[in-house]
């Protein structure tokens, strides 16, 4: 018999650029504390559990951590100046996500977002300078009164300076279409 419950975050990226060329990147991530409550409470079926809603993209490289919170990514400081145009956060494409069934056993859930060839799903400076996307998170939206956004996985590609060397963020044009597929499994 188990005696403990994981989760386990896993992020699929589709980078599709205007020449048709195509780049997957698959990259781990980490719950966060705010995550695991969140996950905790819809197991238990708490009645101030929320819903996964939201799939973001940012710039700030700095390696995540369980304390990581909503505000750590919304507010996105980028070499501890904080970046006006902040990351950038879509809602989950309900019609694309699904729930997976691996060997007899739902245990997957997939939730995607789609970054369009476009300059509002793109990270611009403001001159219209793009940025590399260094970070990415998944949010949920609490169920207590007043709901508020949850910060509950979150990624980053690090600054390829760090000792040792991280994986480093990858370019968004304006005319490139990023998929962002979060799978998280249960076991």
């Amino acid at each position: 018999m188990k005696d403990n419950l994981n989760i386990k975050g896993t992020v699929f990226l589709k980078l599709e650029k205007k020449d048709g060329s195509v780049i997957n990147k698959t990259i781990e991530n980490i719950i966060v504390n705010t995550g695991k409550e969140f996950f905790a409470k819809q197991i238990f079926n708490d009645s101030t559990a929320g819903t996964v809603t939201q799939i973001g993209i940012g710039r700030d490289g700095t390696a995540q951590v369980v304390g990581n919170t909503i505000t750590s990514f919304k507010v996105n400081t980028f070499n501890n100046v904080l970046n006006p145009q902040g990351p950038i956060i879509k809602n989950i494409e309900s019609f694309n996500s699904s729930i997976e069934t691996i060997g007899g056993i739902k245990n997957q859930i997939d939730f995607v977002t789609t970054f369009y060839d476009t300059a509002a799903d793109t990270l611009l400076d403001a001159g219209n300078n793009k940025y590399e996307i260094k970070e990415l998170a998944l949010i949920g939206l609490s169920g207590d009164s007043p709901q508020e956004d949850v910060l509950l996985c979150r990624t980053t590609f690090g600054t390829g300076d760090d000792s040792p060397p991280q994986r480093v963020g990858f370019d968004k044009a304006t005319t490139d279409v990023v998929t962002v597929t979060w799978r998280l499994t249960i076991n």
